[in-house]
């Protein structure tokens, strides 16, 4: 191994790290491409490595020669000559040939693939476990105690956190505990339902718990436990839905009003995925415990408490008894970052189609997402909340003709709405504002289409000539010959607009006073010359 620079060597480690989070032993396609380029590399396929700086270079002989660039510093930012984009074969390869300079590839490759050795033997334990467990419990009879027994008993044996090595064999394990639990449940359709159900509300706590216990990384946390928690979360509706479709048998009265009970701990202080625990507990007080008296009671007992997750449950309550005036009131109060889970109410009663309820509720949401925008910080995150934003409020607003809503949460989202305000504001024959917002946005007069140039001549040819006439000193003031060509052709096309509304005065008032106003745009003249508008 050579000696290389400190900063390089620095940038090839940094290299190194960013490889194993974006190559996953365990899938197919990745595992080929570090075989194909460790094949390169070892063939002695990699010629020409230089370090510059914090860049490497090489040619990779492979079918074709291809040159490579590695950048040390922002990785993704590195280049190859084969028609691949993002990672490629011959990247990893010159990757391999510059890091055998600072250690051994052969070790690279065996610490890359350690995490997929390690849950492959955690699944062999772990399903030998779960086997060792169903002998002996076997499947179980309706006892909800029991029921909770077992679980943790599955729980605490599957997954303890003395077997999760690493982050990457969670997942392998809480799929072994699923299948330790489904092979144990009851064997009536209903009561099965009902089990899963019990089983995934359980887990879902049981796994807060355990992300508290591992202390990961806020990052890593997120990562590995977020995946499994909205998995409970899209199973726990599963359930909920096909109970909802079959009549329950009073034996399920106990069940439950144990389970209503236990969803209150969703609220309990903690400061780990409290969206998640909202939307459970949304769910199931949405779509199951349906009960009046069940939840003035609830209303009852968290009223007033001082946490987010009790505010929010409390609001959902009162959404819920259909008393409106007090659930807008106290959110209202929780300000634009209540926006997602207001989200949720609407698409709710989107659902149920209560038209007549929805008003203020959208009209605060509208509200509320002028200031939410801000907290994003790229154009793509701001794209996609505009979407969201805009198909949230569409079925109301198309139902209701609420096109002044419609309107005002388009202008809020400017300019990320543009596409949409343009199309409502021209499909009203609304030419005014509909040029003023294309002045607003800075539209080049060429984008807007033939189609609708045409149609404009015909309709509004006085929104037509504002236009030309802004399109034209864009043009001018890009100075250059082929602004100044775009220009004399878009004036040709207002001269024929003028021609046609009779006021060709006025047309050649404005071209003298342009002329005039540009006499030393030499280039410019001059084409006006070869576009014979200005005659030698």
């Amino acid at each position: 191994m050579g000696t290389l620079p400190s900063a390089v060597e620095q940038g090839l480690k940094y290299v190194s790290e960013t490889l194993r989070s974006m190559l996953q032993p365990d899938v197919e396609e990745n595992a080929k491409m570090v075989q194909k380029g460790m094949l390169l590399y070892r063939q002695g396929l990699v010629y020409q490595l230089k370090f510059e700086n914090d860049q490497v270079y090489a040619s990779v002989q492979d079918v074709t020669p291809v040159k490579v660039r590695i950048d040390l510093s922002f990785f993704e930012m590195s280049d190859c000559g084969c028609p691949i984009m993002g990672l490629c074969r011959h990247k990893l390869a010159v990757f391999f040939a510059a890091y055998a300079k600072i250690g051994s590839v052969s070790e690279w490759i065996e610490n890359w693939r350690e995490p997929l050795k390690t849950k492959s033997a955690t699944a062999k334990w772990g399903i030998q476990r779960a086997k060792d467990l169903l002998k002996a419990s076997g499947t179980l009879q309706p006892n909800y105690d029991r029921w909770l027994e077992a679980f943790n008993e599955s729980f605490e044996t599957i997954l303890t956190p003395s077997k999760i090595k690493n982050q990457y064999v969670l997942p392998e394990l809480f799929h072994v505990y699923k299948l330790r639990i489904r092979a144990s449940a009851p064997l009536e359709k209903e009561w099965k339902l009902l089990y899963e159900l019990v089983a995934a509300i359980f887990t879902f706590q049981k796994m807060i718990e355990l992300a508290d216990v591992m202390q990961y990384s806020p990052g890593e946390t997120n990562r590995v436990f977020s995946p499994i928690l909205d998995e409970l979360i899209d199973d726990s509706e599963e359930y909920i839905q096909k109970l909802g479709v079959q009549t329950m048998p009073f034996a399920f009265d106990e069940f439950l009003e144990r389970l209503r009970e236990d969803s209150s701990t969703l609220l309990e202080s903690n400061p780990l995925f409290p969206i998640e625990r909202l939307m459970l507990y949304r769910l199931l007080w949405t779509h199951l415990f349906k009960r009046k008296e069940w939840r003035e009671a609830e209303l009852s007992n968290i009223a007033g408490a001082p946490t987010f997750e009790y505010a929010i449950a409390e609001i959902h309550q009162l959404f819920l008894l259909n008393r409106d005036s007090e659930a807008l009131e106290n959110l209202q109060k929780q300000g634009p970052m209540i926006v997602p889970l207001l989200l949720q109410w609407l698409e709710l009663m989107t659902s149920k189609k209560e038209w007549s309820r929805m008003r203020p509720f959208v009209e605060m949401f509208v509200d509320f997402s002028k200031s939410y925008l801000k907290e994003y910080r790229t154009d793509q995150q701001c794209r996609h909340f505009t979407r969201v934003v805009i198909q949230a409020i569409l079925p109301y607003c198309s139902e209701t003709k609420s096109d002044d809503l419609y309107e005002r949460a388009l202008q809020y989202l400017l300019p990320y709405s543009y596409v949409s305000y343009d199309t409502f504001l021209f499909e009203k024959n609304d030419f005014e504002r509909w040029s003023a917002l294309q002045a607003y946005i800075g539209i080049d007069l060429e984008w807007i289409g033939k189609d609708r140039v045409s149609l404009l001549s015909a309709q509004s040819p006085e929104t037509l000539v504002i236009l030309y006439h802004q399109s034209i000193q864009q043009q001018i003031d890009l100075k250059n010959r082929q602004g100044y060509r775009q220009a004399v052709r878009q004036l040709k096309k207002l001269r024929t607009v003028y021609k046609k509304l009779k006021r060709l005065e006025e047309w050649d008032e404005f071209f003298e006073l342009l002329i005039e106003k540009t006499k030393r745009l030499r280039a410019f003249h001059e084409e006006c010359k070869r576009g014979k508008l200005i005659h030698a």
